[in-house]
């Protein structure tokens, strides 16, 4: 299954500031053929280094600190 990168938008840190020392993230919302769709959040850094941004097709199995970047709300894993 493909996914596709519909809206990456600013992570919200609610009250809270993000800490100085933290890593900039985003939400990426993903879209598959279906019209299901994903919220992830992953490093704004990552994205530029892999020249991902909207309309843009998602790495399919991309592996971040050993563990799947995709993330689903029931708790599975692209790599499950």
């Amino acid at each position: 299954m493909s996914w596709i990168v519909k809206r990456i938008q600013e992570d919200d840190f609610g009250c809270e500031e993000r800490p100085d020392d933290a890593k900039v993230k985003v939400l990426v919302t993903l879209a598959d053929e279906n019209g299901q769709e994903r919220l992830i959040r992953v490093e704004d850094d990552w994205l530029y280094a892999n020249g991902i941004d909207e309309g843009s097709s998602w790495p399919e199995g991309e592996i971040i600190d050993g563990r799947s970047i995709v993330a689903f709300g029931d708790g599975r894993s692209a790599k499950d």
